[in-house]
């Protein structure tokens, strides 16, 4: 498919890649003048504000290269720190961030991920920044989805209050108008700021939350779900 031929207009959203609001449409100048005269009306009421415009922008920049005061990177020493790189050289960085976290993960001789073997499992794609882990086939069989969703709450927050690590629990999504329900997952993030201190105590605040929730319930203590 081409574009503008096959599709007189393409739009895309700008709010998961460069963390503002909105997106951007690109079309034929026909199509394009046309949205132009006839949005006019909203550039006041529906247009994104003026400050996540420039975050976007911004980051585009930086995507390219570029720094503050349109300062291009050249320096590739390794000990710079990921605020000052750009470009190449920040995107490899976060590639570094994100396999050092996933092998952590999957380590099966890391004495705390261990403790994740056979009760979490990681379902999304390696080369993902965004790491999502459900209960494995074995913990979630005869769960239902709240039982699942409210152990994946006890284990971020004990990550949160014992390991000091900030874990998201996903299973509060709201699923009346969802065709598609994504399963109960915790969420974890990696970013080019990460040191493999960080994924340590990250892994290690897991592994102890994981072991202690499930534990509890391996020994027969209730789920109650406050919702029913």
């Amino acid at each position: 498919l081409k574009p503008m031929v096959h599709a007189e207009i393409v739009t895309f959203s700008i709010e998961n890649a460069f963390g503002s609001v909105g997106g951007m449409t690109v079309g034929s100048e026909e199509v394009v003048d046309h949205q132009r005269l006839s949005g006019a009306g909203y550039c006041f009421s529906a247009s994104a504000p003026p400050f996540l415009s420039k975050v976007c922008v911004a980051s585009v920049k930086r995507l390219q290269g570029k720094l503050e005061d349109d300062h291009t990177t050249t320096n590739s020493d390794a000990t710079n720190t990921a605020g000052e790189l750009a470009g190449e050289q920040l995107l490899n960085r976060l590639g570094q961030s994100i396999a050092n976290l996933y092998s952590t993960l999957t380590n099966s001789s890391h004495p705390y991920a261990l403790k994740l073997r056979n009760r979490l499992v990681i379902t999304s794609n390696p080369i993902s920044p965004i790491l999502y882990l459900r209960l494995s086939d074995q913990e979630a069989t005869r769960r239902t989805r709240s039982e699942q969703t409210l152990i994946l709450d006890q284990i971020a927050h004990h990550s949160l209050v014992e390991g000091k690590v900030a874990v998201v629990s996903t299973g509060g999504h709201v699923k009346k108008f969802l065709q598609l329900v994504p399963e109960p997952c915790l969420r974890v993030v990696a970013n080019a700021s990460q040191s493999r201190e960080d994924v340590e105590e990250l892994v290690k605040a897991l592994g102890e939350a994981v072991e202690a929730v499930l534990c509890k319930n391996v020994f027969g203590l209730a789920i109650i779900d406050e919702n029913k």
